[in-house]
Formats: structure tokens, C-alpha cells, sequence
């Protein structure tokens, strides 16, 4: 019964969570994933303990553990899917507009916390990263859960209250380093309610503040830990911020549309028109009970103000950081001050007039203008990979930069062989016979375009033909093949004529005279069971030193059969194999033991060499 009372009375904020569910989940993997989402997947994937994701992130790249430990769980929980991954963002997207609800409702009251909320479940930049398989919307709910325990903490200040605000605060300063910032915006608060206190006085709620400090610190330890190895960066790839950076990103905040972006100006208008009109109070002093408005914009603008000023001034003393994904931790702020603007607007059909507005150029924009859900965005590295995946039947080099990545989409292909360079090194290794000159693929993206010096231009172009290119969205590959390279060519049928030998008879037998390897055409094998039958004879007939002639055979690189020939005719050996996938693959039989003794020379003779599909 209580579930029904509280579905009855949250209805209209189940109806905008409805609304932030379809535009969170409508096509969720529809866009491949870009360079840092293949990340993500890589180092969550469950076959990863969690002992290895933390030491990794602390060891080769400094982030938080929090949002990948999450991933991992629901990757194990849910299945190690591209959906299911991106699935876990739109859920932490989700979750963040009840949260942001809660909040506002906290620290205003309940209308704000549903003009808010819809103002969250349409958001383009909550949306986008809400589709994305990285930590942003985790980083907006936590944000917006410690600030709402926050809240909480100064108007109830207790133990319990206390608790519950540094587990929130933990929670976000774990999701990514940036949260460190707000963390500091929020203590900036509690100074003041240190020094003016509310309810309780001042030492005590300083004990319990610095308490709150303390188990924050104690329990990050091993976020600091992973914090300490971005003091060795030196060098980064964001550049220097504009002096209108911080506008830019507000207008990023609303998908950079004109008229949602006048609304905004005119309803943050609002809020300061109604806080510049309100009654005198104690000076130095807010109440945040009886002075919610006042309250409020203490909370946002310390918020906003100290999240975005720490990380200017660091741009210029030390490295650049300043990327609008990373600040989407006060967007739950700038929501609210707009919600509260609109609630302020005391005109109930100008405020319906101006929600409606709000829906409609948001839907328009998204669907329309910018044609969101069907509009390729992300790097195509998916479709990319498959194209080469696909052609690689046998063995293929495939040389990149991101050779760090590229496992995610290779490693079920056990023909394909990654060389971690750019073209211009490995163009570099082939003139200095590092590398052997065979086909490669060089595949790249993200913005990379092709790349050589002069003398590796000329190089490639002397000694190469690029006999295949292939471009998608922000990423493409080109097949590069000797120009002396012979094509083996493909046979339907694999017999003793299709090996590579000048000792092959009128009766079409194979003689092998030295220790040597002798290796057939390409065939392509499908999916199945198949039989080699092989029939042979080991010269003289009478064994040399016991031992008669000893035969490896390989199918690429996988050893299929070994054993010694008889002496005698008429003996056939059969060997049992799986194809797991269909692929292009030559054979190799290779004669080991050759020896001269008393005259007499161990030789092998091939007389029957075939492959049989099982039924």
C-alpha cells in the first residue's frame, strides 16, 4: 500500500523519468565505440580480477577506480556487451534526474525538484553521456547525491547525517579526479556553517566536520595513491583554454542551441531578480529553513564558482584541463538555479508556456537538428575492424597505433597479428630490416589522418601498392602489398600437387631428401571436423638405427600430426582436426630426421596427401 501511495504521489516525476529512460536507452548502441570507451570495456572486461583494474589505472593511467569496478559488475552480472556497458551509463543517467529531484527538493522544495528533474531528462549533454560508456553520468548522480547529503548534514547535523554525507563524498571524489574540486567547493560550505553555525554550535559542528574530513581522507587512500601518478604527467593532449571557455561550455551544456540557450539567460535572470528582492536578513547570517533562496545560491555559486576557478588557474600554472565532460559535475547546479528561475516566474501560464517551449525546441533540436539518434558521431572502429576481420583468413599483420585497444576487436581472430607502431615507424623498421617486407594493414582514426616523412613516402611508394582502402567515421585502413609480393593463390582441394616441391614424380608422389619444410597453397576450411589422410613410406626399408623418417605436419602454424613414417607400403595414418571458424590456411609438412649412415640415406616419400570433411 505505501508503494501505491508514493507511485500516486510521484507520478508526474515518474512520467519525466519515463521521458529521460526512452531518450537515455532509444538506440544505446547505435554509435560504435570512440577510443576512450574501448578502453572502458577493455579494463572492466570480467576476465580482469579487480586487483589488475586497480593496478593498472594506478600504474599506466591515472583514474579513479570507482566507475570501473561498477562496470565490471554489471559486465558480469549482465554479459560483456557493448549494450550492456553502455546500459550501466543511461542507468547512472537515470538515476541521477531522481537524484537531482531529491536535491532540489531538499534545498528548495518539491516543484523546483520536478522543473529540475525535467530539465535533466531532456538535457542533450546528460543524454549524450548517459549513452556513453565512460564515468560522466556516474560523476553526475554521485556529485548530486553528496550534495544532497550535504544538505542534509548542515540543516540535521549528526553522526548519522555526517556517515551518510562522507560515504557520498567518497563515492564522488572515486568516479573521477575533477570531483576532488567540487569536494573542496563543499568544504568551503561547511566552513562558513563553522563559523556560522545552524542548530548546533560552532565547535561541534566543527568536530563533526573535520570527523567527516578525516574518514574521507583515511578511506581515499587509495585514490591517492592512483592521484600521486598524474603529478608525473608533463605534457598533455588539451590545449590552453580560451578566454571564453567557460561560456562555450555553458553552451555546450544545451547542445549549443540558440533559443534554449535565451531561455536559460532568462530564467537565471529570474532567480536573481526574486533573490535581489527578498526581505533584509541577519547580515552574515542564512537560515537554511526560512531562507531557502538565499540558502540555495549560497550553495550553487560556491559550487559552480570553486569547482571551475581551481582548474583555470591550474591550466595555466601547470597543465592544461579544462574539457567540458569533465565539468558536467556542475551541471546539476546550473539545472537547479534554471529550475529555479522558471518557478519563480509566478504567471502559471507563462511558466507552462515556457515549459512547453523548453520541450519542444529540445526535441526539435535533438531529433531534428541534430539529428541525434541517427547521425554517425563516434569513431566507426567497429565497422572498421569487421571489414578486416572478415578478410583475414590466414595470417594478417595489422600495424597501429592504438595497438593498446585493438584487442578488443582482434583477439577472437587468431590469424590476425597487431604491430604496435604508427605507419611512419614501421615504414622506418621495413628500411632498416627490422621488420620482414610482407601485406600489412595500417589502421588508424581518432583524428590521425595519414602520416610519413619524405624519404618513408618515398620508400612506400617505391616498394608498395595500396590494394585496398577503407574509410569510415573518424577512422580508416589501407592493405599494403609488396610490389614483388607473389599472391598465393587459393585451391579448392589440397593434394600432394598443390606442394610447393620439385621432387614430385609421374605417379604424382612426393620425395623429401634433407631435413626441410614443404608447404602447400592456400585452401579455405570452413567451420566443421575434417580428416587428413596421409599415406607415406620411409626409405630404406630397413630402418636406419632404429628410427625411420620423422614427419611434423602444420596447418599454418598449428601442429596437426606428428609421428614416424612405416617401411612398409600400403600404410595409411589418419588425424582427426576442428576449424572453429572459416578461414584461409596452407599446409606444411615438414621432414626432421635426415641422416646418412653405411652407405644408406633416410629419405620420405609422400604418396597421398588429402582433407576430408566429416558428416
Amino acid at each position: 500500500m505505501k508503494i501505491l501511495n508514493w507511485l500516486k504521489e510521484h507520478k508526474i516525476l515518474l512520467f519525466i523519468l519515463f521521458i529521460g529512460a526512452v531518450l537515455r536507452l532509444y538506440k544505446l548502441d547505435y554509435q560504435s565505440l570512440w577510443i576512450d570507451e574501448i578502453f572502458s570495456m577493455i579494463q572492466a572486461s570480467p576476465e580482469n580480477p579487480i586487483g589488475k583494474i586497480y593496478s593498472y589505472l594506478r600504474e599506466n593511467d591515472p583514474h579513479p577506480p570507482l566507475y570501473y569496478f561498477s562496470l565490471h559488475s554489471f559486465l558480469i552480472l549482465f554479459g560483456d556487451t557493448v549494450w550492456v556497458g553502455r546500459f550501466f551509463s543511461a542507468f547512472c543517467g537515470i538515476i541521477g534526474i531522481i537524484a537531482i529531484y531529491f536535491l532540489a527538493k531538499e534545498i528548495l522544495n518539491k516543484k523546483i525538484g520536478l522543473l529540475a528533474a525535467f530539465l535533466t531528462a531532456i538535457n542533450y549533454f546528460h543524454i549524450y553521456y548517459s549513452q556513453e560508456v565512460r564515468m560522466y553520468s556516474l560523476m553526475f548522480l554521485t556529485t548530486t547525491l553528496s550534495f544532497l547529503y550535504l544538505i542534509k548534514f548542515i540543516k540535521s547535523p549528526s553522526k548519522k547525517s555526517m556517515l551518510w554525507y562522507s560515504l557520498f563524498a567518497l563515492l564522488m571524489i572515486y568516479t573521477q579526479f575533477f570531483s576532488l574540486f567540487t569536494l573542496f567547493s563543499q568544504y568551503v560550505i561547511l566552513l562558513y556553517f563553522v563559523l556560522r553555525p545552524y542548530k548546533i554550535g560552532s565547535r561541534k559542528f566543527l568536530m563533526l566536520s573535520f570527523l567527516s574530513g578525516f574518514i574521507t581522507l583515511i578511506f581515499y587512500i587509495p585514490g591517492i595513491l592512483i592521484f600521486l601518478k598524474t603529478s608525473e604527467m608533463n605534457s598533455i593532449w588539451i590545449q590552453l583554454p580560451d578566454i571564453d571557455v567557460y561560456t562555450k561550455m555553458v553552451k555546450e551544456f544545451f547542445g549549443f542551441s540558440e533559443v534554449l540557450i535565451f531561455l536559460i539567460g532568462i530564467l537565471s535572470m529570474s532567480f536573481f531578480i526574486k533573490l535581489f528582492k527578498r526581505e533584509s536578513i541577519k547580515e552574515g547570517y542564512i537560515n537554511p529553513i526560512d531562507e531557502k533562496q538565499v540558502f540555495s545560491f549560497f550553495v550553487i555559486f560556491i559550487w559552480i564558482f570553486v569547482t571551475i576557478l581551481i582548474p583555470l588557474i591550474a591550466s595555466y600554472v601547470n597543465l592544461p584541463m579544462i574539457v567540458s565532460r569533465y565539468f558536467i559535475n556542475i551541471l546539476p547546479a546550473i539545472l537547479i538555479l534554471v529550475g529555479s528561475g522558471l518557478y519563480y516566474i509566478k504567471n502559471s501560464a507563462l511558466q507552462g508556456i515556457i515549459v512547453i517551449t523548453f520541450f519542444i525546441f529540445t526535441i526539435t533540436d535533438i531529433f531534428f537538428i541534430k539529428d541525434y539518434y541517427n547521425k554517425i558521431t563516434k569513431s566507426q572502429f567497429d565497422e572498421l575492424t569487421t571489414i578486416i576481420n572478415t578478410d583475414s583468413k590466414s595470417d594478417t599483420r595489422v600495424v597501429t597505433y592504438w595497438s593498446w585497444l585493438m584487442p578488443f576487436y582482434f583477439e577472437e581472430n587468431p590469424n590476425i597479428k597487431i604491430q604496435p607502431n604508427t605507419l611512419d615507424e614501421y615504414i622506418s623498421g621495413l628500411r632498416n630490416e627490422v621488420h620482414t617486407k610482407i601485406p600489412f594493414w595500417y589502421l588508424d582514426g581518432h583524428s590521425r589522418p595519414l602520416s610519413l616523412s619524405p624519404d618513408n613516402q618515398l620508400y612506400l611508394e617505391n616498394n608498395f601498392i595500396t590494394k585496398r582502402k577503407v574509410e569510415r567515421f573518424d577512422c580508416w585502413a589501407n592493405y599494403f602489398v609488396p610490389k614483388d609480393y607473389k599472391e598465393e593463390f587459393i585451391v579448392d582441394e589440397i593434394s600432394i600437387k598443390n606442394f610447393k616441391s620439385q621432387y614430385i614424380d609421374k605417379q604424382g608422389f612426393m620425395f623429401i631428401f634433407e631435413n626441410s619444410t614443404i608447404e602447400s597453397a592456400f585452401t579455405e576450411l570452413k567451420e566443421g571436423k575434417y580428416q587428413l589422410i596421409f599415406e607415406g613410406i620411409s626409405l630404406p626399408q630397413k630402418p636406419i638405427n632404429n628410427e625411420n623418417a620423422h614427419i611434423k605436419i602444420k596447418m599454418n602454424d598449428d601442429i596437426i600430426a606428428d609421428f614416424f613414417l612405416s617401411e612398409k607400403e600400403n600404410v595409411t595414418n589418419v588425424f582427426d582436426f576442428e576449424i572453429l571458424n572459416t578461414k584461409k590456411v596452407k599446409f606444411k609438412i615438414q621432414f626432421d630426421n635426415d641422416i646418412a649412415h653405411n652407405n644408406e640415406d633416410r629419405n620420405a616419400v609422400i604418396k597421398n596427401f588429402k582433407i576430408e570433411r566429416k558428416k
